[in-house]
């Protein structure tokens, strides 16, 4: 239908890109996201925050977003801002705080995007699943004394307890910050490193937009706690955190 041709490879995550040239030449990338249901927007989200954002984001030239598809403008040389971290990490979380200023900013009523708030229904996916307190509550309710044992002695030197401790604490302070209702801005969800490219022609761009709205706020913490594999390498994290803070 857009007379695309084969022009290379990119690395395989959940979504499938490949990039593509046009009938002209232009440089493309074909992005086909996998559906996890029948009513699974994310295309659709992606299409509409990628366009709202404009100039701090790639533009989409083509979509089919009802089935998942998009034709996405190509950032060339489109290396990432990830090996910027290991030059100089203050100047590439600078370069992330203008990226963050650049794609987020008020949207009016009727831009179909959802509010972040809505990342509150995760908290009771987490209680239900094998690790949730649901689910240990019903293993108590049955009154079996060995297993109650086994499930602590499993859990021992897991982490566990303290992902349960961290997700009471993340869900308490996604209520304090809602309830701090302020104006609405076009958030991207995931705006880390990882996806902000370097166009030769339009400087650096967003890619790979979850589509919510809510504080501008919001977008910090992804940055922060980025890219895993160098902050992970990281012996003094409160030092690094604090920096990137005020640099934010």
């Amino acid at each position: 239908r857009w007379e695309l041709e084969e022009d290379g490879r990119l690395p395989l995550y959940w979504t499938y890109v490949l990039p593509v040239r046009r009938a002209n030449g232009q440089a493309c990338v074909l992005k086909l996201q996998p559906r996890a249901q029948p009513d699974d927007e994310g295309a659709i989200r992606e299409m509409r925050a990628l366009r709202l954002a404009g100039a701090a984001a790639v533009t989409v030239d083509e979509d089919d977003a009802d089935e998942g598809v998009l034709l996405l403008e190509r950032a060339m040389p489109g290396d990432s801002l990830v090996s910027a971290c290991d030059v100089d990490d203050d100047s590439a979380t600078e370069t992330l705080s203008t990226v963050i200023q650049g794609f987020s900013h008020p949207v009016e009523p009727g831009h179909g995007l959802p509010p972040v708030g809505g990342l509150a229904s995760a908290f009771e996916r987490f209680d239900s699943g094998p690790h949730g307190d649901i689910a240990r509550s019903k293993a108590a309710s049955r009154a079996d004394n060995g297993l109650i044992i086994r499930l602590g002695l499993d859990e021992q030197g897991s982490g566990l307890p303290a992902l349960r401790e961290a997700r009471r604490t993340a869900e308490r302070v996604l209520e304090e910050l809602e309830a701090d209702k302020s104006q609405e801005f076009l958030l991207h969800g995931d705006l880390h490193h990882d996806n902000v490219l370097q166009d030769e022609g339009r400087g650096w761009l967003v890619i790979d937009a979850k589509g919510f709205v809510g504080d501008a706020g919001y977008e910090v913490a992804t940055a922060m706690h980025n890219p895993i594999r160098f902050v992970t390498a990281v012996e003094d994290l409160q030092r690094l955190f604090s920096r990137r803070l005020s640099i934010f």
